[in-house]
C-alpha cells in the first residue's frame, strides 16, 4: 500500500489559520499593553516576524515529516508527536526571554496556536501519520 499524504487542502487551512490567530494574538497583546519586546534577539516583534514565525516552522516539519514517512513511517510518525511537544514545551520560553508579562503571555499563545495547527495536520487530520497503513 502507497504511504499515506497529507492533504494539502488541510496543510494550507491549517497554515493560514495558524498566521490569522497567530496575528490576532500579537494585535490582542499590543491592545494589552505588550511591549513586545524579546531580550537578546536582533529583530523587532512585528507583523511579519509573527507571520514567518508561524508559516515557516511549520512547512519545514511538513516536509521533513512527509518525505520520512514514506522511508520510514515510525519515524515520521514520532516526529509528528515530536513537534507538537517542543511547541507546547517551548510555550514557557517567552517567560524567560519577554520583556513583560503581557508579552509572555502573547508569545505563549501563539506557540500554542502553532502547536495545534501542527497536531491538526499530522496527528489529527485525514490521514494522519499516527495512522498505520
Amino acid at each position: 500500500m502507497p504511504p499515506r499524504r497529507l492533504p494539502a487542502g488541510l496543510i494550507a487551512v491549517a497554515v493560514i489559520a495558524a498566521v490569522i490567530l497567530d496575528l490576532a494574538a500579537y494585535w490582542t497583546g499590543q491592545a494589552a499593553d505588550a511591549s513586545t519586546v524579546i531580550k537578546n534577539t536582533p529583530y523587532d516583534l512585528n507583523a511579519g516576524v509573527v507571520a514567518a514565525a508561524s508559516v515557516i516552522p511549520l512547512l519545514i516539519g511538513i516536509a521533513v515529516v512527509s518525505w520520512l514517512h514514506s522511508s520510514r513511517p515510525v519515524l515520521a510518525r514520532r516526529l509528528a508527536w515530536t513537534g507538537l511537544l517542543v511547541a507546547l514545551l517551548s510555550s514557557v520560553s517567552p517567560f524567560a526571554m519577554a520583556q513583560d508579562t503581557a508579552t509572555a503571555l502573547t508569545l505563549t499563545t501563539m506557540h500554542v496556536i502553532v502547536g495545534l495547527a501542527w497536531a491538526a495536520i499530522t496527528l489529527f487530520g485525514p490521514n494522519a501519520l499516527t495512522e498505520q497503513h
